[in-house]
């Protein structure tokens, strides 16, 4: 399920680097949702992802950033009937690459799915990005919506 989405991100430096912002790109690379009818255990939503973004920072004297992503989200609801409000908590981990600086980063998100069916999930998530290296200045938060849309059925 490919789709987009925007993504802000506030280094605890921000004063020096600015506040990063830009395009996402997500793919979905597998997606559960179970009903309140379900014998099985778990999370009612699963969602497994990857997300590349370039981020532009506020800064004029400061450098793009990519980011790239691997993701896991599980909802708080173990059967859920609803197809909108799902809350979920998961973790990304990723890197960070600029010119003179890369690190492998983790994030610990929580979200809602705003919207979610067979054909679609919106979601919108918060987290706190913590890099490997550079802790002081490039950790911080990361806020994002993205919109993903099945094109094709089987």
């Amino acid at each position: 399920m490919p789709g987009i989405g925007y993504k802000v991100y506030t280094p605890k430096n921000s004063a020096k680097l600015g506040v990063y912002q830009g395009i996402v790109t997500e793919f979905v690379i597998y997606a559960k949702a179970k009903n309140k009818l379900s014998s099985q255990s778990g999370p009612a939503r699963v969602k497994t992802y990857a997300n590349l973004s370039i981020l532009k920072s506020t800064q004029d004297s400061a450098r793009n950033i990519f980011n790239v992503n691997f993701g896991l989200n599980l909802s708080f609801e173990g059967k859920c009937n609803r197809k909108y409000l799902i809350p979920y908590f998961g973790l990304e981990v990723g890197g960070l690459f600029q010119r003179n600086y890369s690190s492998m980063q983790f994030t610990p998100v929580a979200g809602i799915q705003l919207f979610s069916n067979k054909r679609m999930i919106w979601t919108l998530q918060a987290g706190y990005n913590y890099t490997v290296k550079y802790f002081e200045d490039y950790s911080g938060m990361q806020y994002s919506s993205t919109f993903n849309l099945l094109l094709w059925n089987n």
